[in-house]
């Protein structure tokens, strides 16, 4: 059966961060490298480097919220820690995606007529993320 997104969590360090309406999913891609010789008339490819991709947050602004100042705190640093921050993504199954990430851009403010005020985040993965289901 298929599982809600309902209940969804996301983590920054151990901070849980509040007031979030979407968790964009971890897609990580595979690059290649071109072994094509004069020989061939199709094209030919080895795997390359893996690369975790990105991952967006975006939820409603709310003054004092831990998480979201965690978050911009990370974006504000001229020096990203090393190793990158831990990251996790906890589903209602108690799945887990964790990873070390880097914030690379954070949003407050869109601002509507009839609408709550709205926070984002990206958060490009850094390393391989591991993704744990539980049994």
């Amino acid at each position: 059966m298929a599982e809600k997104g309902l209940k969804t969590t996301y983590e920054i360090g151990s901070t849980l961060v509040g007031e979030i309406t979407a968790i964009n999913g971890i897609e990580p891609t595979k690059g290649t490298t071109e072994t094509t010789t004069i020989d061939k008339s199709w094209r030919t490819f080895r795997s390359g480097l893996k690369d975790g991709g990105e991952v967006s947050v975006e939820g409603y602004y709310k003054k004092g919220e831990v998480g979201q100042l965690a978050l911009k705190t990370e974006f504000d640093l001229d020096d990203e820690p090393t190793p990158p921050t831990s990251h996790v993504i906890t589903f209602p199954s108690g799945a887990t995606w964790t990873f070390g990430g880097v914030v690379t851009a954070y949003k407050i403010g869109d601002a509507n007529l009839d609408d709550n005020l709205a926070f984002s985040a990206s958060i490009k993965i850094s390393g391989e993320p591991v993704f744990l289901e539980t049994v």
